[in-house]
């Protein structure tokens, strides 16, 4: 008699989980975050970098391209004719604008697009103070939004944890799985493998700073809804000719036609990563509620994963994520 008052209550059970189940599939999809920009504006830059470092929270997105736009629109101010009369304008602009980006001034001589930028922002500073402020400021919501942000400093150091850990990470653990599905099909791509390739890359680059497993994997489940961006740019910095991946990065951001060739290879990383199902797993490494759509007009484009080197050390550090370490084996057996 207790053995069927058990069974009873294991089928009310059961019977009441499916339905909760079905309630669940049964609620609308959270639909991803959408970023539309033009990425033929001189201006796109901004809304990139504040969309790869506030993906989620576009109150936060909104701030920072307020508060960045007023900074440039007070820089453009001391450029003005009427404060050159009064010997107040800076009279080293480029040389103001290495500091801002963190680079050399002679490293500008190497970097024509950001040069050329630059240029066009001192040549007509009035003209441009007009873009950022219709383009940049006001769209983001003026003063109101700068009043309400948290300061261009606070900003500025979350972007600056963006680009060394959580973001960047991401990028570089979407990157790997498309590398390994490219290049080593047979092994079976995953964001575990990905992240053994990266900590192997730690022990043999320990300057390189990159985080422990545990942090790695909360950084994937933060911000593994703008990793294709950062994928892209990460791909492009590394493929540049003759340019530190820093500055590598920067040109990129300034030059229009490389702006939008790393888009077209973000396009190409989230269709890739909303469908990609590594071995064992029914899901795809992003789920399609959390990648950021890409609405920037152009076509998705293969970015040149073969290109990438994939070092032996790291083939096997892969290897072993998934196996425990038990095993050896010899990459280059398939590497050619």
């Amino acid at each position: 008699m207790a053995a069927g008052r058990l069974d009873r209550k294991e089928a009310a059970v059961s019977k009441l989980g499916k339905r909760r189940r079905n309630m669940i599939s049964d609620l609308p999809r959270a639909s991803p975050p959408v970023a539309s920009l033009d990425l033929q504006s001189d201006l796109a830059w901004v809304h990139v970098l504040a969309l790869m470092c506030w993906p989620k929270d576009q109150r936060i997105r909104h701030q920072a391209e307020a508060t960045f736009g007023a900074d440039l629109l007070g820089w453009l101010e001391t450029l003005m004719p009427s404060l050159r009369d009064l010997g107040l304008a800076s009279t080293a602009p480029h040389s103001a604008a290495a500091a801002a980006l963190g680079v050399a001034p002679n490293q500008l001589e190497f970097m024509p697009a950001t040069k050329a930028h630059f240029a066009r922002m001192t040549g007509d500073p009035l003209e441009m103070a007009r873009d950022v402020a219709n383009q940049v400021f006001k769209p983001a919501g003026g003063f109101k939004a700068v009043g309400d942000a948290p300061g261009s400093s606070l900003l500025v150091e979350e972007f600056s944890k963006a680009s060394k850990g959580g973001g960047r990470m991401a990028g570089y653990m979407l990157m790997w799985v498309a590398v390994l599905a490219t290049k080593q099909p047979d092994l079976g791509a995953s964001i575990n493998r990905s992240m053994a390739i990266l900590e192997s890359q730690q022990r043999r680059f320990p300057d390189a700073e990159i985080p422990s497993s545990r942090s790695l994997k909360q950084m994937w489940k933060d911000w593994r809804g703008i990793a294709p961006v950062w994928a892209a740019f990460i791909i492009q910095a590394h493929s540049d000719t003759g340019l530190a991946p820093k500055e590598a990065s920067i040109e990129g951001l300034f030059d229009t036609q490389r702006l939008q060739e790393a888009m077209g290879w973000a396009l190409w990383f989230r269709d890739f990563a909303i469908s990609f199902k590594p071995p064992h797993s029914d899901a795809p490494i992003i789920p399609a509620s959390e990648a950021v759509e890409l609405a920037f007009n152009i076509e998705p484009v293969r970015p040149p994963l073969d290109q990438v080197v994939l070092d032996p050390d790291d083939t096997q550090a892969a290897y072993g994520a998934e196996h425990g370490g038990l095993y050896r084996w010899n990459p280059l057996s398939t590497l050619g």
